[in-house]
C-alpha cells in the first residue's frame, strides 16, 4: 500500500507541473501546485533508504528517480543529492520483485529515470555514460526473430513492449531521424 501512495503522490505532483504551461490554471493554482511538487519531493527524499534505494525495490526507485527530476526540483541540493545516490543503485539493482510484470519493464523504468536525471543536466556515474547505446544493443540482441522479445523462454507482449519503449528512449531523437529518412 505504501508504495503505491508513494507513486501516486510523486505522479500527481509531476502531472501537476508538467501542466503548468497549459495557460488556463490560475497564478494561485500554479503556486499550489509548486508547493505540492515541492512537498512531494522533500517527503520523497526523507523516505530514501541509505543506500540510494526506496523501499530496496527498482521499480519504484526508478520511478521515484523520474519523478524527482521532472518535478521543477531537480537542481536543489536535496534533490540533486537524492538523485546522486539513487542512480548508482540502480546501476546495480537486484532482479524485479515479484510485483514487476517483466525483466524488460525494469529496464524501462530505469531508462525513463535515466533520461529524466538527463534532462535536468544531472552528471550520471561515468559508468553510465553510455546507457543508451548499451540498451540499445541489449534490445537488439534479445530481440527474436518473429519480432517479439521473450520473458522466461516464451514469446511475450509485455516484454515486447517494454522492450519498444526502452528503444524509444534509449534511440531518442536519433532513432526518430533515422526513421523519418527511410
Amino acid at each position: 500500500m505504501r508504495r503505491h501512495r508513494l507513486y501516486h503522490i510523486a505522479f500527481l505532483a509531476t502531472v501537476l507541473l508538467a501542466h503548468s504551461s497549459w495557460g488556463g490554471p490560475s497564478v494561485s493554482l500554479l503556486f499550489e501546485a509548486r508547493a505540492a511538487a515541492h512537498r512531494s519531493c522533500q517527503w520523497l527524499v526523507a523516505r530514501q533508504r541509505a543506500d540510494g534505494s526506496w523501499e530496496g525495490d527498482t521499480r519504484l526507485t526508478a520511478r521515484a528517480v523520474a519523478a524527482l527530476a521532472h518535478s521543477g526540483y531537480g537542481e536543489s541540493e536535496s534533490v540533486a543529492a537524492a538523485l546522486a545516490k539513487a542512480l548508482p543503485w540502480l546501476e546495480t539493482a537486484p532482479p524485479s520483485s515479484a510485483t514487476t510484470p517483466t525483466a524488460w519493464e525494469q529496464r524501462y523504468e530505469t531508462a525513463a529515470a535515466l533520461a529524466a536525471a538527463e534532462s535536468i543536466k544531472t552528471k550520471l556515474p561515468e559508468s553510465q555514460a553510455n546507457w543508451r547505446t548499451a540498451l540499445l544493443e541489449q534490445a537488439l540482441a534479445t530481440q527474436r526473430g518473429e519480432g517479439c522479445w521473450q520473458e522466461e523462454n516464451r514469446d511475450s507482449l509485455a516484454a515486447t513492449v517494454h522492450a519498444l519503449l526502452v528503444i524509444g528512449i534509449a534511440g531518442g531523437d536519433e532513432l526518430r531521424q533515422t526513421g523519418e529518412r527511410q
